[in-house]
């Protein structure tokens, strides 16, 4: 029993329990192991019935013994993703060609009940010999590979190698420990102040989370923010940097009074979904004495929330409240003005890529320039991210951008760093050229 019809179902677990030469294969040859994984097919089932889906799946299990030969071994291992040993493959590099070209295969369009469906998938890949790898840890290896290419937008082929495990394990500490790390007070907050390049005046602080791990170090938010959103942790995290942020802004007003500025807070599109969330930040800005207008919640790709319908009447709901809403990495993704139209935003925030060369490239200045303009046009407040050079703070005043951060104006620190910067109001001489402050 070298292969499995596409109609039946072998399970993993049965897979890896076969010898090689249960399996057909060589103790002493090569294979590639390939994971497969078609992209969204829960469409197919929501839209045309599982009936279609079981025809893809089917058509899709055809395509693989066809690409895979005679002595490749193939099994469905979950509801839309099959799992192929493939003999034969000279090295890695044509393990990787081989996975581009059945990427393609299963691209190309397939006629299902009179309807043409295509559908992408994602390969994740591992290469050795079956002498010195067994074939529990190729799997895993390409296990590995395949987690990698999910977390991209799919359509794409991983190949296995150790920098990937490296990532991996480090992935799955995290996954394990973040939960703990709320209650055991390992998360903190460092803060970013916001300057307005006119006068060098602190307008704003963006609270920024930090996960100060036993182990791994201090690690930023993108080291386990999108984990938290994959395991549901976000919104206790969520939850967590709210509160912790509208605190320290109620200490810092309570000791700095003639100082007025916003405190920014990161949401993830997954909080946006959540139909309470509106009443929670009222009920922390109330716990806090805070108003509505000093905080400012800022938000990235609507476009990921699970319910894009739901966010968005988040988003009109707190509004109404009186809360500033920011679109943060503005210029970046593919969805830049449908947003600018459909959300009730009152800031743009513009991607650090096209700021840190500003001053120097000429095309960085041409797409500052547009977004300021289109910033006027739908009246709203514009913020430069990513500052690092006097020559990109003067063309952003050029240019009429006169709010912005970065490292030239203040790196992320902790709230008690912060505390010369707010107790002056404003950055000392020197930051700034002096015949423009």
């Amino acid at each position: 029993m070298t292969t499995t019809s596409p109609h039946g179902r072998r399970s993993l677990r049965e897979l890896l329990s076969l010898t090689p030469a249960e399996l057909g294969l060589h103790r002493d040859e090569a294979v590639g192991v390939f994971l497969v994984d078609i992209d969204r097919f829960k469409a197919i089932n929501d839209v045309l019935g599982y009936a279609a889906g079981d025809r893809m799946l089917r058509l899709t299990g055809q395509r693989l013994l066809d690409w895979g030969g005679p002595r490749a071994v193939l099994a469905r291992v979950a509801d839309d993703m099959f799992a192929t040993i493939r003999p034969g493959l000279a090295d890695l590099a044509g393990a990787v060609a081989e996975a581009e070209r059945l990427r393609l295969l299963l691209a190309e369009p397939v006629a299902i009940d009179g309807q043409t469906i295509t559908r992408n998938v994602s390969i994740g890949l591992s290469y050795g010999r079956l002498s010195e790898n067994s074939t529990v840890e190729l799997f895993r290896r390409a296990d590995d590979a395949m987690q990698a290419a999910q977390r991209t937008s799919g359509n794409v082929v991983r190949s296995f190698s150790q920098d990937l495990r490296s990532q991996a394990l480090t992935r799955s500490q995290i996954e394990l420990h973040l939960r703990d790390a709320l209650r055991a007070g390992q998360l903190l907050l460092h803060f970013q102040p916001e300057i307005d390049l006119r006068n060098g005046d602190v307008v704003a602080v963006e609270a920024l989370v930090r996960w100060q791990h036993p182990s791994l170090g201090l690690l930023g938010a993108d080291r386990f923010v999108g984990v938290a959103e994959e395991t549901g942790v976000i919104r206790d995290l969520g939850e967590w940097v709210l509160r912790e942020a509208c605190r320290q802004h109620a200490a810092w007003r309570a000791e700095f009074p003639a100082l007025r500025f916003t405190m920014r807070v990161n949401m993830s599109p997954v909080q946006l979904v959540e139909p309470d969330t509106p009443a929670l930040v009222a009920e922390v800005l109330a716990q806090n004495g805070l108003g509505a207008g000093e905080l400012c919640v800022e938000i990235t790709e609507l476009v990921a929330a699970p319910d894009r319908a739901a966010g968005i009447r988040v988003l009109h709901e707190l509004h109404k409240l009186g809360i500033e809403l920011a679109i943060d990495d503005f210029g970046m993704g593919h969805s830049s003005l449908v947003r600018l139209k459909a959300l009730p935003v009152d800031t743009i925030k513009i991607d650090r890529s096209f700021v840190l060369d500003l001053g120097s490239d000429p095309t960085d200045t041409a797409i500052v320039q547009t977004l300021v303009r289109l910033a006027a046009a739908f009246g709203l407040e514009i913020i430069a991210e990513g500052v690092e050079t006097v020559a990109a703070a003067i063309e952003l005043r050029r240019l009429g951008c006169y709010r912005a951060q970065g490292h030239l104006l203040g790196v992320p620190v902790e709230a008690g760093e912060l505390r010369p910067l707010l107790a002056a109001g404003r950055l000392p001489p020197g930051i700034l050229p002096p015949d423009e402050v």
